[in-house]
């Protein structure tokens, strides 16, 4: 199977033809502003790679902050899982230990007697 890059026709108006641009940023602006609207494609020269999609420095910079975002959250909450494992183990193991304290059969009078 043949692999093509990622390509963009433009159309320059001074020259009235179309050319062929290789190697472009193929992210979608998610913004409007003066300069383009939302969903357009960026068309900046690809300097990066993410996986085999070619990006400009800006959205690459963007994929790299939301992977790591991501791996961020999945981490606090596997370690949250981690911790609240941790403490039911441990609570687990106090009530068993207070089960298998002695009791005297006088109940708290006796007990006291005891101590004193």
């Amino acid at each position: 199977m043949t692999v093509y890059p990622a390509a963009v026709v433009v159309y320059s108006a001074e020259a009235d033809k179309y050319a062929v641009t290789e190697e472009v940023c193929v992210a979608r602006w998610a913004t409007s502003n003066f300069h383009r609207q939302a969903g357009e494609l960026c068309a900046q020269p690809a300097t990066h790679w993410i996986g085999d999609v070619e990006l400009c420095f800006h959205h690459y910079k963007r994929g790299i902050d939301g992977m790591r975002s991501d791996a961020i959250s999945r981490h606090k909450k596997t370690r949250a899982e981690i911790d609240a494992a941790v403490a039911e183990e441990w609570r687990k193991r106090e009530d068993a230990e207070h089960r298998l304290l002695p009791v005297p059969a006088g109940g708290r009078h006796d007990q006291d007697r005891l101590h004193d």
